[in-house]
């Protein structure tokens, strides 16, 4: 970048013209032949010379509100007269002295003639920037950047306008073009710093009003102005996925809030949050990974993760046994397929003579399972009408029974637990050993009942509680 008045100097003056021709005449050409070449020579070197610009602008302090840089940096005055520099140096002269009226003469006199318009008129917008006319300022900045795109000076102004009308968003562009001319300029960085903070803490107090009211638009906005001001930051992320769960776009939510806990928002409300969100989203095994995590600081988390856990199995079972565990109201033969499933020793079991044959059960597609549960004594065949009652739903009553069965089946002779021990079985002993809640419905879902068979199965083998 060129410094203030460190321009190319003039050619030579006029006396030094002078004694080349008196050399001349005294040399062996004839004075008339070569006073004709000496002058043509002499006028070219004039019409060559670069006139130089004298005044003396200091560099602005960083702290200032206007930089009023320098309007020659970046100028070349190659072809321009000696009256118009001339003028451009009087005029910076009168405005950095704060005599206005004598500036604006100057700069206009010096600009009508000029080759480069440029520092005569950014010069003038920097009068109207001192006098208070910011709006008429900043709109002739503007123009004048739309001609010399790169010019450091007037980008740098066009910021410090844009930021005094509090257009934080379009000041910050500019300081950043500017910064692309001179990458070092502290005055710039300083500036540029502060309006990002400025700009952040304004976004992130409307994009949490605009949560409040469930205006999810305009926090959507808010947050990815956010993003776009810092991407290292958690919040413009978390306002992003309050207002996606918000409008029920669960799987954008999800995705915002993974990347705010990436970049440091890992406090218990976040990780729950996002856990909730894995959930609505079916990412089950992640959700189970995040109430892992919540369970570390609170371990009434835990069952958060087992029923997490427990839907990922759901998720990865063969069509007709994840058909059983999402049924809300189990059938007689969905409990046999969830038992095939859940207790694997029922495979291997010996049964006790023949097993009855049920009618409904020969076609049906969990045929295997079912008879394999007639034949242990879990599920009956009526003599009148030769059916199992595949299809009725399976009271809890019955599954109680069912769970005590399970569990004698499972000790092999060895004594059972308590809450299992008693007959007939009860709804208050499974309730106690954790085997199923108590409830006033009188069906049993299929997640009850896959996690009932899986923990009577474990209880009976282990004799405790996990």
């Amino acid at each position: 970048m060129a410094e203030p008045g460190a321009h190319n100097a003039g050619g030579p003056e006029l006396e030094g013209f002078r004694d080349r021709t008196q050399s001349a005449k005294r040399g062996t050409l004839a004075a008339p032949v070569l006073l004709p070449i000496l002058l043509v020579l002499g006028v070219l070197s004039l019409s060559c010379t670069v006139p130089r610009s004298k005044v003396t602008i200091e560099e602005p302090k960083i702290d200032a509100e206007f930089a009023y840089r320098d309007p020659r940096i970046g100028i070349s005055f190659q072809g321009f007269k000696r009256k118009d520099v001339k003028a451009l140096d009087r005029g910076l002269s009168a405005f950095y002295k704060r005599q206005y009226t004598e500036a604006v003469l100057y700069l206009e006199q010096g600009r009508k003639g000029a080759r480069d318009k440029a520092p005569y008129d950014l010069g003038l917008i920097y009068v109207a920037a001192a006098r208070g006319e910011i709006a008429h300022a900043a709109t002739a900045c503007e123009e004048l950047i739309k001609k010399r795109p790169g010019y450091f000076p007037a980008l740098e102004t066009c910021g410090d306008l844009l930021a005094t009308e509090r257009k934080d968003r379009e000041a910050i562009e500019r300081y950043r073009q500017a910064l692309k001319v001179d990458a070092g300029d502290a005055r710039l960085s300083m500036r540029l710093s502060m309006l990002r903070t400025r700009l952040w803490k304004q976004r992130l107090a409307e994009g949490n009003k605009a949560l409040q009211t469930r205006d999810f638009e305009a926090a959507r906005r808010a947050g990815l102005s956010l993003v776009e001001l810092d991407s290292k930051l958690p919040d413009g992320y978390r306002i992003l996925a309050k207002a996606a769960a918000q409008a029920e776009k669960d799987e954008d939510a999800y995705s915002w809030a993974q990347q705010a806990m990436n970049r440091g928002a890992g406090q218990s409300e976040w990780l729950a949050f996002l856990a909730s969100l894995a959930m609505k989203t079916a990412k089950y095994a992640e959700a189970a990974g995040y109430y892992d995590m919540l369970s570390e600081r609170d371990p009434a988390y835990r069952e958060n993760a087992e029923a997490a856990r427990l839907e990922f199995r759901i998720q990865n079972l063969p069509e007709g046994p994840r058909k059983a565990a999402l049924s809300q109201r189990l059938t007689r033969a969905q409990f046999a397929t969830l038992l095939w499933l859940g207790f694997v020793d029922i495979r291997s079991t010996p049964i006790k003579g023949p097993v009855e044959i049920a009618t409904d059960v020969v076609d049906h597609p969990e045929r295997q399972a079912i008879v394999r549960a007639i034949g242990l004594g879990f599920l009956s065949v009526s003599k009148e009408t030769h059916q199992a009652g595949v299809d009725w739903t399976f009271s809890r009553g019955e599954f109680a029974t069912a769970m005590r069965k399970l569990a004698v089946l499972n000790t092999k002779g060895k004594s059972l637990p308590a809450c299992l021990a008693t007959e007939p079985a009860s709804l208050q002993a499974l309730a106690a050993c954790g085997i199923l809640p108590l409830s006033s419905a009188r069906t049993v879902t299929g997640r009850e009942a896959l996690q009932a068979i899986e923990k009577t199965a474990r209880i009976s083998r282990e004799g405790l509680l996990r």
